[in-house]
């Protein structure tokens, strides 16, 4: 199955990323079309991007029942494996609320690319690959 380079965005301010997922928009909307199944996104065209193979703690979820409100997993991990995600990416002082949502980072947005071929059972996107400026480093080491 072929997969798809699609370059935007990362965005981080009014989320709430953890260390295996985060938010990206692409610099043309209709790019989610090249993908077979549907992808769901948010008003302004952003996708929830869950990294393949990859199971991080998780800062915040909900569960599927009873009424137990918004739960975690340790956070001390969590919040670990979610600033080192966003580090790599290019974020750095970040600032998040009660609920885990950033209300500041330092860019506010980071240029990427995501390689995918598909969206998941939750209309979120398994991110096969992705990279931003790190690319050159990317195809260095596949160099070797």
């Amino acid at each position: 199955m072929p997969m798809t380079l699609i370059k935007g965005n990362y965005r981080v301010v009014k989320a709430a990323p953890d260390g295996d997922s985060i938010r990206f928009y692409p610099d043309n909307v209709e790019n989610w079309k090249k993908l077979p199944t549907r992808i769901q996104t948010n008003h302004s065209g952003g996708a929830q991007l869950r990294l393949d193979s990859i199971d991080a703690l998780e800062t915040h979820f909900q569960t599927r029942v009873g009424s137990l409100g918004t739960q975690h997993q340790p956070l001390e991990y969590a919040h670990a494996a979610a600033s080192e995600l966003l580090k790599f990416l290019g974020f750095k002082n970040i600032i998040r609320n009660s609920r885990e949502i950033v209300t500041k980072a330092e860019p506010e947005q980071v240029p990427g690319f995501i390689l995918t071929r598909f969206a998941d059972a939750y209309e979120s996107i398994p991110l096969i690959k992705f990279c931003e400026s790190r690319c050159e480093l990317w195809q260095e080491k596949e160099k070797r």
